[in-house]
C-alpha cells in the first residue's frame, strides 16, 4: 500500500468561529446575548520549534514516594517496608512540628530508632522535620547511598510563625552531607505550604522561587536545595505550572552563574481539595493531579491518600495511592514521552504565561529585599490570603463545584445550611481545605 490516508478525511473542516458557537449552545448562551463574549475561548495554533522542557532519562519513571505519617518509630518502620514491598521507591517521613498540613505526630527524636528496611538503590528518604537529621539517618544513608532530602522549608515555616530561619545551621547540614557524600537537600523551597494556604500558581511559583533565592544565599549554595510543588485538579494547569518551575529555576541558576545539576522538583497531590465528605472522589482529584504532575515533569510524586483530611490514612488508602501512580507510569507509560506538552498552544501558552506572571511576582518580592523581608512586610501574606477567600467565596456561591461538597451530597442536606464560618484573613500561613467551611 502506498500514498498517504488522511485518518480525517471523511469529517467535515470546522472553523473557529464554528468552534465559538458550539461553545455557546453547550453553556446555554443565546448568541446575540449581551454576555456571549464572556464566553469566547480561543483556540491556540501548534507551536512551532517547541522543545522539550524535560525528558525522563531514558523512559525511565519519576520517582514513586509514599508519605508516612505515622505515630510512632515501629509503626513509621512497618508503614516503610510495606510501601517498599508495593512498588515505592521514595518515602516522606512525617515528624511532629512538620509544617506540611497533614502535620505529623512521630517525635523528632525518634527518628534515631527508626528501624529501616533494606532500601532499594537510589532510594529517596523524604524527612519532614524541622530538627536537623539524626546522625544515625546519615549514618544509613551514606552506607547505603540513599538519597536524603530535607523536606523542610524554614522559610515557609518562618510564614506561619516559626523563628528566622538559621544559616549557621542550614550551612551546618549542608556541609555534613557534603561530608559524606550523601545525595539530596539539605532544605527545600517549599510550594506545597503556599499552596494549601490558598496562593494561586503564580503566587506559588514567586514564593518557591524566591525562597530558593533565598535558601541560596543562606547556604552559599545552591546545590543542597530542593523544590516542592503542590499539583493541582486542574491538570492543564498543573502540566503548565511544573514546565514553568523548570523554566523559572533555568533562569535563576543562569543569572547566578550556577552551573551544577538543576534542582530536583517533588509533586505532591492538592492537599487543600481533599474532602471529608464523600471521601473516595479524592481518588479521581488525586489522579488527575498526579497525571498533571507526570505530565509536566516532576522528578517524583507523592498521591496523598483519599482519607488524608480525616486522620492518619488508612490501609486501603495507602495502597490506591501508590497504585494509581504505578498504572500511570507502568500501564499508561506516562515517561515514555518526552515532555508530552511540548507543541501544544495551549500548553506552551499557558506555560509562558504562568512563568511570566511568577516571574514578575518574584521581582517584586526580590525589591522587597527577599523572602523572608517580603514576609514580615506583609503584602505577600495578604495576596495569599485574598486568593484564599476568593476560591472559598466561589464554592459558597456554587459558583465552583465539588461533588459530594456543594454538589450531588450523599447527605442530601443543602450546603447553605451546614456552611461554617472560617478565617480568611491570617497575617500567615493557615491550611485551609477548600470544603472545610461545608463539611
Amino acid at each position: 500500500m502506498s500514498g498517504t490516508v488522511r485518518l480525517a478525511q471523511e469529517f467535515p473542516a470546522f472553523s473557529e468561529a464554528d468552534w465559538q458557537r458550539a461553545v455557546q449552545r453547550a453553556r446555554r448562551v443565546s448568541e446575540g446575548a449581551e454576555s456571549a463574549s464572556n464566553y469566547a475561548l480561543p483556540l491556540f495554533p501548534r507551536a512551532r520549534n517547541a522543545r522539550p522542557v524535560i525528558a525522563h532519562v531514558g523512559g525511565a519513571p519519576w520517582r514513586i514516594v509514599q508519605r508516612i505519617d505515622a505515630g510512632s518509630a515501629a509503626t513509621a518502620s512497618a508503614a516503610l517496608a510495606e510501601d517498599i514491598e508495593g512498588g515505592a521507591d521514595g518515602a516522606e517521613i512525617s515528624f511532629a512540628g512538620s509544617s506540611h498540613p497533614a502535620g505529623g505526630k512521630l517525635p523528632p527524636l525518634a527518628a534515631a530508632t527508626l528501624s529501616l528496611p533494606p532500601l532499594p538503590s537510589s532510594f529517596e528518604l523524604r524527612l519532614d522535620l524541622a530538627e536537623t537529621v539524626p546522625p544515625a539517618l546519615l549514618d544509613i544513608a551514606a552506607g547505603r547511598a540513599t538519597t536524603i532530602t530535607v523536606a523542610h522549608d524554614p522559610i515557609a515555616a518562618f510564614a506561619q510563625s516559626a523563628p528566622r530561619p538559621s544559616a549557621e545551621s542550614l550551612r551546618r547540614m549542608a556541609a555534613e552531607m557534603e561530608n559524606r557524600r550523601i545525595a539530596g537537600a539539605a532544605a527545600s523551597a517549599d510550594g506545597r505550604i503556599w499552596h494549601a494556604a490558598g496562593a494561586t500558581d503564580e503566587q506559588e511559583l514567586a514564593a518557591v522561587l524566591a525562597t530558593y533565592v533565598e535558601l541560596m544565599r543562606l547556604m552559599d549554595t545552591a546545590g543542597r536545595i530542593g523544590v516542592a510543588l503542590a499539583a493541582d485538579t486542574d491538570q492543564f494547569r498543573t502540566i503548565a505550572k511544573f514546565r514553568a518551575a523548570r523554566l523559572l529555576l533555568a533562569r535563576i541558576s543562569e543569572l547566578a552563574m550556577f552551573d551544577g545539576p538543576a534542582p530536583s522538583i517533588h509533586a505532591e497531590t492538592t492537599w487543600r481539595a481533599m474532602t471529608t465528605l464523600s471521601a473516595e472522589t479524592n481518588v479521581v482529584r488525586s489522579t488527575i493531579a498526579a497525571f498533571g504532575a507526570a505530565v509536566g515533569g516532576a522528578d517524583s510524586i507523592a498521591v496523598l491518600p483519599f482519607d488524608v483530611a480525616r486522620g492518619p490514612a488508612g490501609a486501603q488508602a495507602r495502597r490506591i495511592a501508590r497504585n494509581t501512580q504505578l498504572i500511570l507510569a507502568h500501564e499508561a507509560g506516562l515517561s515514555r514521552v518526552a515532555d508530552p506538552g511540548a507543541g501544544s498552544g495551549a500548553i506552551e501558552t499557558m506555560t509562558a504565561r504562568l512563568a511570566e506572571s511568577a516571574w514578575r511576582r518574584f521581582q517584586t518580592i526580590e525589591k522587597l529585599g527577599g523572602m523572608v523581608a517580603a514576609i514580615g512586610e506583609g503584602s505577600l501574606l495578604r495576596d495569599v490570603a485574598a486568593a484564599r477567600l476568593a476560591r472559598a467565596a466561589g464554592i459558597a456561591s456554587g459558583d465552583s463545584r465539588m461533588i459530594g461538597v456543594n454538589a450531588y451530597r450523599e447527605d442530601g442536606l443543602d450546603p447553605a445550611v451546614v456552611r461554617r464560618a472560617q478565617s480568611d484573613r491570617e497575617p500567615r500561613l493557615v491550611p485551609l481545605r477548600v470544603a472545610a467551611s461545608l463539611e
